[in-house]
């Protein structure tokens, strides 16, 4: 036989139960997640590239994201490659690490790829269309976009470039064959303004061309600066195995919408 005392705390315990049983029943946000949950379909996923027509000056190279967006209820295994590139460019799908086949992206995620294209050295000014498709592992979504990128004609205007100064140290480095080099640049906003420049560089085919802030291992493709302020940049250059002996230039590029300096190395 149950004590008075015991069965009241028993009473006691199913009505608080109830109560909390009640309350995330009735409640906004746990109503509002079944709901959206119901909602999602059991799959769909898209791609979609950062820009699908651009203009860039002659030898300048492209970098832009595509992203994948899943909104479906499972992760999805996806194929991507680029089916349709101008001849002479040189064009790729990667991370910050790899070149990318394929790639999983979660339920409800989005996950990110960069499409880099670099031009001949004898681009000539006009159109060139590169065709991107991806499609899941069992076939069931195929996805295909087109990026068109206008190479403009060079202005030549007679002008040294202003509005920043773009200064290297050892512009010139002899290593052993297979090894590691490392230049210093020094890059000072001229302009009256704070500025983002974008950093690029170009070298022959297959080496690897970094930028870093001084002292830090980060990558970086950007540089922001107050003005008249300068900062220090390492640029690590790293060549295939497979070089030979012998001189290669790299140019260093260091532009914004109103200011663009170049150096050689």
């Amino acid at each position: 036989m149950v004590s008075q005392s015991r069965r009241g705390l028993l009473i006691a315990s199913f009505i608080l139960f109830a109560f909390i049983i009640t309350i995330f029943s009735f409640s906004p946000l746990y109503g509002q997640s079944n709901k959206n949950d119901s909602q999602k379909p059991e799959r769909s996923i898209i791609m979609a590239p950062e820009y699908t027509g651009i203009k860039i000056p002659p030898n300048e190279s492209v970098d832009m994201n595509i992203t994948f967006i899943n909104r479906g209820k499972r992760g999805e295994e996806v194929l991507v490659w680029i089916d349709q590139a101008p001849k002479g460019w040189e064009s790729k799908l990667e991370t910050y690490q790899y070149e990318v086949t394929g790639l999983f992206v979660p339920p409800d995620k989005e996950k990110r790829l960069t499409f880099k294209a670099i031009p001949p050295d004898d681009v000539k000014p006009g159109k060139y269309t590169f065709k991107i498709k991806a499609r899941t592992e069992d076939g069931k979504f195929r996805m295909e976009d087109t990026i068109a990128i206008y190479v403009e004609k060079e202005e030549k205007t007679g002008k040294e470039e202003e509005g920043v100064k773009l200064d290297t140290s050892y512009p010139i480095l002899r290593g052993p064959i297979g090894g590691e080099f490392e230049f210093s640049i020094e890059v000072k906003n001229e302009l009256d303004d704070e500025a983002t420049f974008d950093l690029f560089a170009r070298g022959p085919e297959g080496w690897d061309i970094n930028f870093k802030p001084a002292f830090e291992s980060k990558y970086i493709s950007s540089l922001k600066l107050q003005p008249n302020q300068s900062q220090k940049i390492d640029v690590e250059v790293k060549p295939p195995s497979s070089a030979k002996a012998g001189e290669y230039p790299i140019l260093i590029r260091v532009s914004s919408s109103k200011a663009r300096a170049v150096a050689n190395l």
